[in-house]
């Protein structure tokens, strides 16, 4: 993989144990290659889906955007040599998400936003999962939702040795924030917890992940998961003491920096939004969502160029932003540059046809530039290439 360091998977496996203290952690059991457990989530979700469905690999969501890329790419792949099953343009599913959700929140998706991802690409099948890297172990879950009866169709775990040399290879910049082994039953815990977060279950999610933060008292990943279902339950204050618990076990977790910086948001507290996003991208520039992020603060506060400046950035790195075309068209809008804004929103519905708030917007400039413009100029295709 381009841009990623290799190390040798025995050094990063035992710098991983030094700093985790894995000598005096149970030894794990069922453990395998990541290879093997990418072919057993493919064999599992082919034999729970009805043959040529139409799926989508929504987000498997890690700690690293590069791992994140790598699942989704390679489980996207395994199913389209395979052949059992249709996958649908994986490009655009991370993009697809309901612009009315306004601020980028990382961690796993729910059932109900991965609904409307498979629903909005046409798909039957929308696959959803989480990464986890343990001081022990990593953890692959995948979850296969039905897009018309939101039910949970297949579900798959596995646990990979982080000595597997090209999980090594990727994840090599973890070791360094010393992550925690986890024991069986605070696993347990967190799993369920896990489950009960992405069915929007949140009261449910916290006592379980109370639970597994009783037994493992430094496992950030918890926290952070905690720290979400306190933000969508509305308790900013006490998702903002979760997000900065879990930035003390590990200072450089950008998840927890991006959330926190949300949660400000909703308390209105922009200047510590806005240091959030920034410590974010100090650890990692080409993170989307920060950015994307601080331009919806930039642009609650009238600056309008910085908030271009961010949408733009991300967009550089990810063109396909479908949020932040959308945003950065209604800045241009209400900067008056209504030309700039007719190119992103177009440009935002070839990503999704049938987004109707885009639409509705389109239709506002139309009747504003109707004493400037024929209707004529309206009916031509508007060329922006």
């Amino acid at each position: 993989m381009k841009g990623i360091h290799v190390l040798s998977a025995a050094l990063v496996f035992a710098a991983l144990c030094a700093v985790a203290g894995c000598a005096g952690t149970p030894a794990v059991s069922g453990l395998m290659s990541l290879d093997e457990a990418m072919a057993g989530a493919a064999a599992v979700v082919e034999g729970k889906v009805e043959g040529g469905a139409e799926i989508v690999v929504s987000k498997i969501d890690s700690q690293l955007p590069a791992l994140s890329d790598f699942l989704n790419a390679e489980l996207s792949d395994r199913f389209g040599v395979n052949g059992k099953l249709t996958v649908l343009a994986r490009g655009k599913a991370a993009e697809s998400v309901n612009v009315e959700q306004n601020y980028q929140m990382s961690g796993l998706v729910s059932d109900e936003s991965a609904v409307g991802i498979g629903h909005d690409l046409g798909a039957k099948v929308v696959i959803t999962g989480t990464f986890e890297f343990f001081g022990n172990f990593s953890q692959l879950r995948i979850r296969a939702i039905d897009v018309l009866t939101k039910k949970l169709v297949a579900t798959y775990p596995a646990r990979i040795s982080n000595n597997d040399a090209v999980l090594a290879s990727i994840t090599s910049p973890l070791a360094a924030a010393k992550p925690a082994a986890i024991q069986e039953n605070a696993l347990e815990y967190f799993n369920r917890g896990k489950d009960f977060y992405a069915a929007g279950n949140y009261d449910e999610a916290i006592a379980e992940l109370d639970k597994a933060l009783a037994i493992n008292a430094n496992l950030s990943e918890a926290f952070l998961y905690r720290c979400n279902a306190y933000y969508w339950k509305g308790d900013n204050d006490r998702a903002i003491a979760d997000y900065t618990a879990a930035l003390k076990i590990n200072p450089n977790y950008t998840d927890a920096l991006n959330n926190r910086g949300n949660a400000y948001y909703n308390k209105r507290d922009y200047d510590r939004a806005i240091a959030d996003y920034t410590a974010a991208l100090k650890i990692n520039p080409n993170y989307t969502d920060a950015l994307y992020n601080r331009g919806n603060v930039y642009r609650t506060q009238d600056d309008y160029n910085k908030a271009i400046a961010d949408y733009t950035a991300a967009l550089k790195i990810d063109p396909n932003y479908a949020n932040a075309l959308h945003n950065r068209g209604v800045t241009y809008y209400e900067k008056g540059d209504y030309d700039k804004a007719i190119v992103d929103f177009t440009a935002r519905l070839k990503i999704n046809p049938n987004d109707s708030v885009v639409e509705f917007l389109l239709e506002i400039i139309r009747e504003e530039q109707e004493p400037e413009h024929s209707s004529e100029w309206w009916d031509e295709p508007y060329d922006f290439q």
